[in-house]
């Protein structure tokens, strides 16, 4: 599994950890598999706690979806009810957020994806999406938070949202936090 993240698997033929079927760099990523008859939808899924609460957290990973596969990323604070900013899928070839379809991507083939927003007294109720697709520049989206009053990161989580057999793949995981 994932270093110092939380993992949920419920052990039916969904799971989470390192395999060398692809890599975008080096030999190895991430595998999220999703599989039928799961109690949550939301299953299998991971996330950190890393409580960043001023500044700029910028997160860069590379993605890549199986074809019929549900990715979901979110970032959410510590508050009960949670509040939400970013937030994004990739299904269907299409990458949406803030409600809105922002892309076609490419299921089989890597994309990089770098997510930034500012916390605490410095938040300014928006995000911040980088796009990158293979032989393309980046393309850069600057998206509402789902939730205006959103303010710190505590809770960070990968999620493949899907009720048949299906696989994410997830690399150079990086996050940062600039104050």
């Amino acid at each position: 599994p994932p270093a110092m993240a939380i993992v949920t698997v419920e052990g039916k033929g969904d799971s989470i950890g390192t395999t060398t079927e692809r890599a975008h760099s080096g030999r190895h990523s991430l595998k999220l598999q999703d599989a039928p008859g799961l109690s949550q939808v939301f299953d299998p899924y991971f996330f950190y706690r890393p409580y960043h609460t001023q500044g700029l957290s910028v997160l860069r990973f590379s993605l890549l979806v199986e074809p019929g596969s549900n990715f979901w990323h979110e970032w959410r604070d510590a508050a009960s009810p949670y509040r939400v900013c970013p937030n994004l899928t990739v299904q269907g070839g299409r990458l949406r957020a803030a409600g809105q379809e922002l892309a076609a991507v490419p299921e089989g083939a890597w994309m990089q994806l770098e997510v930034s927003a500012a916390l605490g007294a410095a938040r300014t109720g928006t995000w911040t999406l980088a796009l990158t697709l293979p032989g393309a520049s980046p393309r850069i989206f600057t998206l509402p938070c789902r939730d205006a009053d959103w303010q710190t990161l505590s809770w960070l989580g990968f999620v493949s949202n899907d009720t048949r057999a299906s696989a994410v793949f997830l690399d150079d995981l990086e996050l940062v936090n600039r104050r």
